[in-house]
């Protein structure tokens, strides 16, 4: 599938990572830096209700 567009090659190639799910650990980034990460329902909440960029 891949053959003729290196993209789409690339694509193919990175399919294994929705085999099982994603677990994310900002452990050491929060070791590292003292940050937290945003929890998502704020995230999605601050989203909706912003007007998002402005376009000229």
């Amino acid at each position: 599938m891949g053959r003729a567009d290196s993209v789409v090659a690339e694509i193919v190639e990175m399919f294994y990572l929705f085999d099982r799910p994603m677990l994310l650990d900002t452990a050491v980034t929060r070791a590292a830096l003292g940050v937290e990460a945003t929890p998502l329902d704020i995230v999605l909440e601050e989203m909706a209700v912003s007007p998002g960029p402005s376009v000229p």
